[in-house]
């Protein structure tokens, strides 16, 4: 049914609608117009979830519209709502002739996503992620002119590339071993992992790794965020690696037999190795993009803990995290977007005084800050505690013992952030530059980390919601 498709239908809009309107816009305010109108229709698709709802369940060939699917189509839409609110000053006063690519390329990456997340074989899924992929290499990299930009475009570019090809190699051995790139199909006939099955199933894993920023494949990251612009940065560190976890879910639940026990030791290797790895890396950060940058890679081990349960609850508890995180971190990477459209720098030491010169903006980082450390009543609290739980019931307590204490590391390096803002002084002129889409999108994360912090009920209810179908 071609109603399965109503969601990408959108997108394609979307893309067709501001390729056609690049050709009419006079020049000098193309990027405000696009940005705005893109960020109202992505605004009204959000809305038209509700109608969307009505889809649900329905398939076309090996597209499917699941509750799970659905919700994670949810996220991407409000991410990349988010992110283009953020990046409209940026794109008009940054990007001389490329302000339309701007956002074609954005939410061509959302549909790569949305595709993704929908996939039931591998030749569809693997077309996806790539779809995803290539656009974010372009945008890391489209401040052509700026110092850093051709190094972080290249490296990213090239690490992903690597990861692709491992990722196919994993794919083809599946193929070899089970005769079908059906997701059902393989399930149904594989009932004993073979040795070719389980290396293709790690080569797979690991390619998405890469994707995800886990544990050994990280390292691509902290260059990445420190160099690519700050407003498409907070897009891309939430976006798509709930694209790669929503896959990663697929892959474990839908095409691996119910002995799957070895798969998620690996999990959790890879989960206690990252937070380790993050939060340490994190310490002696000065730059305040690459302390956000290992901090993410801490946050991917918290959600593999959601992953390692390998439970509804799990799934459910990965779902709520994801949602909270894409608050607290976007809200932190246009933190430091206003930041540098001010005093054109991100280094931590820079921060020095600000809640005496910039309180509102110091408090709304305050509060992004305890969320992603997990301090309540913040939306960040429930998401650890949750993911938390969930490893605890599925047996997986010194997993979260140890997530826990590395929570209490975490907290050490936030708060020397809140330390320079709150407590040291400086006698330097800090006027704050936020234009009102960077404003707008702040206040939402804001108002998202609150909402949630005070009612974590109604994103509960909806995480269990959500992946009730993808074990049913």
């Amino acid at each position: 049914m071609i109603k399965a498709l109503i969601i990408e239908f959108h997108i394609l809009f979307l893309i067709f609608l501001t390729f056609l309107l690049d050709f009419f816009l006079p020049e000098e305010k193309k990027g405000t117009i696009l940005g705005y109108l893109n960020a109202i229709l992505l605004l009204l698709g959000i809305l038209l979830f509700f109608y969307f709802r009505n889809y649900i369940d329905t398939f076309i060939g090996d597209f499917y519209l699941d509750k799970f699917a659905f919700a994670l189509k949810l996220l991407f839409f409000s991410a990349a709502f988010i992110g283009i609110m953020g990046s409209i000053h940026f794109v008009e006063n940054e990007l001389h002739k490329r302000k339309a690519e701007y956002y074609m390329l954005l939410l061509t990456s959302v549909l790569g996503m949305s595709i993704l997340v929908s996939s039931k074989n591998f030749l569809l899924f693997f077309i996806a992620f790539e779809l995803m992929s290539i656009p974010l290499y372009v945008l890391s990299a489209i401040k052509k002119y700026d110092r850093l930009s051709p190094e972080v475009g290249l490296k990213f570019f090239l690490v992903g590339a690597f990861s692709a090809g491992i990722m196919f190699f994993g794919i083809s051995l599946i193929y070899g071993a089970s005769g079908n790139l059906d997701f059902i199909k393989i399930k149904a006939n594989v009932f004993d992992i073979t040795p070719l099955f389980a290396t293709g199933f790690i080569l797979l894993l690991s390619g998405m790794g890469f994707k995800i920023a886990t544990f050994p494949f990280h390292s691509w990251l902290p260059d990445t965020y420190e160099g690519a612009p700050e407003s498409f940065v907070a897009f891309l560190s939430v976006a798509p690696k709930a694209a790669g976890l929503g896959a990663i879910f697929r892959i474990i639940f839908e095409v691996l037999p119910s002995s799957r026990s070895e798969f998620l030791l690996l999990i959790v290797i890879l989960s206690a190795f990252s937070m380790f790895i993050g939060n340490l890396l994190a310490l002696p950060q000065k730059n305040l993009k690459r302390l956000l940058g290992y901090s993410s890679i801490a946050h991917i081990g918290y959600i593999l803990v959601g992953v390692a349960a390998g439970s509804e609850k799990g799934i459910a508890m990965v779902v709520f995290y994801l949602f909270a995180y894409m608050f607290s971190n976007m809200g932190a990477f246009l933190f430091a977007e206003t930041v540098r459209n001010t005093i054109k720098k991100t280094d931590i030491d820079d921060l020095r005084g600000l809640a005496q010169k910039a309180p509102v903006l110091s408090l709304s980082m305050l509060i992004i800050l305890l969320s992603l450390g997990g301090i309540p009543p913040v939306a960040g609290f429930w998401a650890k505690l949750y993911v938390f739980l969930a490893g605890v019931r599925a047996g997986l307590w010194y997993l979260a013992l140890w997530g826990a204490i590395l929570s209490i590391v975490a907290l050490f390096y936030y708060l020397m952030v809140a330390k320079r803002m709150y407590i040291e002084n400086s006698e330097e002129e800090f006027r704050t530059n936020m234009p009102l889409g960077l404003k707008l999108a702040m206040i939402i994360c804001i108002a998202g980390i609150l909402f949630f912090g005070v009612f974590p009920k109604i994103l509960y209810n909806f995480s269990f919601w959500a992946a009730g179908s993808l074990l049913h």
